[in-house]
């Protein structure tokens, strides 16, 4: 017999994330460590329109959870 399936479990709505008036989406970055030899492997984001990573002042990338993100759509953006 045809019907709708049951959804289990909660619905969770996933917003999506702004700054600096462009639209960012979760990455894995690795990038040499400051102190010591090897390497550093942590999320970060990058531009969903350009491509390019979401940087601090030094240059360097910055972890997901250190990014002021907004939830408001900047205007002009498609």
């Amino acid at each position: 017999m045809a019907g709708i399936k049951t959804s289990k479990g909660q619905q969770v709505h996933h917003s999506k994330h702004y700054a600096k008036g462009q639209e960012w989406v979760p990455c894995k970055v690795v990038c040499p460590k400051i102190m010591g030899k090897g390497t550093k492997m942590f999320m970060s984001a990058q531009s969903k329109h350009t491509g390019e990573i979401y940087k601090n002042s030094q240059g360097r990338p910055m972890p997901w959870k250190a990014i002021p993100f907004t939830t408001i759509k900047p205007e002009g953006l498609d």
